[in-house]
């Protein structure tokens, strides 16, 4: 399976900037799983769980209260608001 580079940024620090297999954020209209080569996107996310899966490691959760995902070729940026420091 390949990977995508994914940002995730809050105010306060960047939570999390490395490789992912796939993505799993709270969209505004239901869950969005992102996987690589995925179709560019911006969407805004509401209060909820990102879930970042990578190969072989344990999945990672951040909580948020709000934000933004874009996705571009490039990578997925996530610009949120978090609940928790993490």
């Amino acid at each position: 399976m390949s990977s995508f580079n994914l940002t995730v940024i809050t105010p306060e620090k960047i939570v999390y900037d490395a490789k992912a297999d796939m993505v799993v954020v709270p969209g505004k209209e239901g869950e969005l799983g992102i996987l690589p080569r995925h179709i560019p996107l911006i969407s805004v996310l509401k209060k909820g769980e990102i879930k970042i899966k990578r190969k072989e490691k344990e999945e990672k959760k951040i909580e948020i209260e709000k934000g933004f995902i874009k996705v571009e070729k490039k990578g997925v940026e996530i610009l949120a608001q978090s609940t928790v420091n993490s």
